[in-house]
């Protein structure tokens, strides 16, 4: 979870606001949450009915999101939340297109290993090798484990 300072309280706050910027949960997560008893229920804005949290509504939900001590008093484990994958060297398969440079690359190598295969095979093999995405600085490792992939496929 980022470090939620006391600059991103407001004096009130939507639902969604406190959601992604103050206890990290997703809309639909926060509300089972709330109907348990774990987070205090937002009050309502008597004009138009929208659901609104104070300032001091939202650090007591910030706290009991740090701490795992809830509204209702009982314990609540929370999970640490998905890191975040900032790396830039780190590419996801499905932004993969054909004009990558690392592609024709990894084509060239397999050439010289014996192996043909087109780009799109190329593609679908990273996919399957490398579902999370893989590091483009050395290629040598990645150029490996394809020709592997290809050559148990070939055999199988």
């Amino acid at each position: 979870m980022k470090n939620r300072i006391s600059e991103n309280y407001k004096e009130y706050c939507s639902v969604s606001y406190l959601c992604k910027e103050i206890v990290g949960l997703s809309r639909s997560r926060f509300y089972e949450l709330l109907n348990c008893g774990i987070f205090e229920p937002p009050m309502t804005n008597k004009y138009n009915g929208r659901k609104y949290y104070t300032k001091e509504q939202q650090i007591q939900c910030y706290k009991i999101r740090t701490t795992g001590k809830a509204a209702n008093g009982s314990i609540y484990l929370f999970y640490s939340p998905r890191s975040e994958n900032t790396s830039e060297q780190k590419q996801s398969i499905k932004d993969m297109n054909n004009e990558d440079p690392s592609i024709n690359e990894l084509q060239s190598l397999l050439k010289t290993m014996a192996i043909s295969a087109s780009i799109n095979e190329i593609c679908s093999a990273l996919k399957n090798t490398y579902p999370k995405g893989y590091n483009k600085s050395d290629l040598g490792p990645i150029a490996r484990n394809l020709y592997k992939y290809f050559s148990y496929r070939n055999i199988a």
